[in-house]
């Protein structure tokens, strides 16, 4: 898969440039899988309400700060 392909890559570039700044890098995102319900019924892409809550619940990390 092509996007699977540049996504990664750009997640590399990403991280490369985390390290270099010093800032926290984190893609757990992209290797989380939604479910059905956590997508939007109106376009199927976007994540829905609950969809949002599990990638906050993913994402932030309190003993980060």
């Amino acid at each position: 898969m092509q996007a699977d392909a540049r996504n990664l890559d750009y997640n590399e570039g990403l991280r490369a440039l985390s390290a270099r700044f010093n800032v926290h890098f984190d893609d757990n995102t992209y290797r989380w899988r939604f479910s059905k319900s956590g997508l939007s019924s109106v376009d199927c892409v976007h994540p829905s309400r609950k969809g949002q809550h599990a990638l906050a619940e993913l994402t932030f990390n309190p003993k980060r700060f």
